[in-house]
């Protein structure tokens, strides 16, 4: 059964952390038929079989993308995998190719790493079968090039993929997309509505048992609205299947700290996260962030135990694609250990709390000699830190005091034959003869229960690693090795880091209460008549009152003892 997933990207942060999250997909994949890609994942899940005009096999993802006008910029307008139509060409599917303009102040022009990935799909006649991949992520500066997720995009989108807003530009000119009325009143616009519901449907039909949809939508700007008009369609249209949303608040943000534009963004947010009030659908919601407090004094989470990261778009979003793409993998497995999408969205809104926490440890800390029983061990004994990804909630693997109503975890990267204890631990432990055989989910999910005793959980293991080749960025420190583990010296490294041991859960957790108290708290207490523009595209005083007693019902569920 394929149990496809259909991924949108809403948003121009939430594109970063997409164009990652694709990048980590083609990275893993092995184009050497003698090392095929591992058979550990169903890549058909994520991706989709077709043919370019000219007859080629193709491998895409099966992704709606949607953003400002000006945001492809170097990309190809028919999604970097067919050559551009003249209007006599017909295309083997029905319907016209989304045309975007590229703004006249931003050059079609590619980078270093764009005009190599352009060479090497040149150079063969079929586009996924020997592309080369030696390249090392110092030779392209892509920190200082990168400026729109296109900059870094190296895989290639089916056309139906793209789409953009018809009068909004990535620069706000002539106007800015800034407030959720403008995005509810944008879902109007008959052509936005149409490109994105005809792609919507254009790959849920090719589907044969699809899953469900994992949204990445940015919370703070217009796209809130489009995003909450979005998710209602997927209701109406959708409803048998399950939605897990990523609402995002990209750091750092343009003009932070001026306190309207601030204010503006917060009270987005808070909209974007009211949605899942509605028990309108099979929805799960899980806020995203690299910024720890969203209101002031902000709190920007600039470092992780073995990496220190820049506070810019290309880097914050890379650790948020990589905590979500190891934790989809409990939704990608080939095995019978897969988790069905509509199982982790039950698992963690029980009792219709439907904000969730994310949590990641990237990478997760495993020495050559760690079998899984003494990596898990040593975070026990070492206090190593598990971090938060979701703006003001400790996940409960950081706090113990917290109460967990239930998780999902995925821990990937750690080799099979590390699965199972060494002879000398057994001795020195004194394992009994149970745990020593223990198969690695079930010795995951009692390292879960350890911090969370009596609490529903779900863990996955695979030996699948996070495949962090360029343009991942590489900000680990000298500590981890090309293979990703933990060593002792900390000698330069002469190739970039090849793989990662990723550890990534979602948790249904009382401290999301204090993300849910805090925006309604600081939206409650200002007075709308002071922003007027709160008031276009149609939305009314008594239209956000509702929407934040919603949030404030939602927040009392978490209070619940149950």
């Amino acid at each position: 059964m394929p149990n496809e997933l259909i991924t949108l990207q809403l948003g121009h942060y939430a594109n970063f952390v997409g164009t990652h999250f694709w990048n980590l997909q083609e990275a893993s994949f092995s184009y050497n038929p003698k090392q095929p890609t591992s058979d550990e994942i169903d890549l058909n899940i994520l991706h989709r079989e077709g043919q370019t005009l000219q007859g080629d096999s193709t491998f895409t993802p099966r992704v709606v993308i949607c953003d400002y006008q000006g945001s492809l910029k170097s990309l190809r307008k028919s999604g970097g995998l067919y050559k551009e139509l003249d209007e006599k060409s017909v295309p083997p599917w029905e319907g016209a190719l989304t045309r975007i303009e590229e703004p006249p102040e931003r050059p079609n022009s590619a980078n270093k790493f764009l005009a190599q990935v352009a060479e090497e799909q040149n150079s063969t006649s079929v586009i996924h079968e020997s592309l080369p991949k030696k390249r090392r992520h110092a030779d392209y500066s892509l920190e200082s090039s990168v400026e729109v997720w296109s900059d870094f995009a190296g895989v290639a989108f089916h056309p139906r993929s793209l789409s953009s807003l018809d009068k909004y530009w990535i620069n706000d000119q002539p106007e800015p997309f800034d407030v959720f009325g403008v995005g509810l009143e944008e879902w109007k616009n008959k052509k936005v509505q149409a490109s994105l519901e005809d792609s919507i449907r254009y790959f849920v039909e090719e589907c044969e048992n699809m899953q469900g949809f994992q949204v990445l939508m940015d919370g703070h700007d217009g796209f809130a609205g489009l995003g909450t008009a979005v998710l209602d369609h997927l209701a109406d249209e959708y409803g048998s299947k399950s939605v897990l949303v990523y609402p995002l608040f990209p750091t750092p943000l343009p003009e932070s700290g001026d306190a309207k534009k601030d204010f503006f963004r917060l009270f987005n947010y808070a909209l974007s996260v009211a949605g899942s009030s509605d028990d309108h659908g099979h929805n799960a919601y899980v806020p995203l962030s690299t910024t720890s407090r969203l209101s002031r004094p902000k709190v920007y989470l600039d470092r992780l135990p073995y990496a220190r990261f820049q506070q810019i778009p290309y880097h914050t979003s890379a650790i948020l694609a990589g905590a979500v793409d190891s934790f989809s993998l409990v939704n990608r497995l080939s095995s019978p250990d897969f988790v069905h999408l509509r199982d982790v969205v039950d698992a963690i809104t029980v009792h219709h709390r439907k904000v969730a926490a994310m949590s990641t440890m990237l990478p997760f800390p495993l020495r050559d000699s760690d079998s899984l029983f003494s990596a898990l061990k040593a975070i026990d004994a070492e206090y190593l830190p598990v971090t938060s990804l979701t703006p003001h909630v400790k996940t409960p693997l950081i706090d113990s005091q917290n109460r967990c109503y239930s998780q999902v975890m995925s821990l990937r990267g750690v080799p099979r034959q590390r699965w199972q204890c060494t002879p000398e631990e057994i001795q020195s432990y004194r394992l009994s003869y149970e745990v020593a055989s223990m198969p690695a989910t079930q010795l995951f999910e009692n390292f879960m229960s350890s911090y969370c005793p009596n609490t529903f959980g779900i863990g996955r293991v695979t030996e699948f690693p996070l495949h962090t080749a360029v343009p991942y960025p590489q900000f680990f420190s000298d500590n981890i090795s090309e293979n990703g583990y933990v060593i002792g010296s900390k000698t330069p490294r002469i190739d970039d880091v090849k793989r990662l041991p990723v550890m990534a859960g979602i948790h249904s957790t009382d401290k999301v209460k204090d993300l849910l108290t805090e925006l309604t708290t600081v939206c409650q207490k200002q007075n709308l008549a002071k922003y007027p523009r709160l008031l276009d595209g149609g939305m009314e005083a008594e239209d956000y009152k509702e929407s934040f007693e919603r949030l404030v019902t939602l927040t009392e569920r978490y209070g619940d003892e149950k």
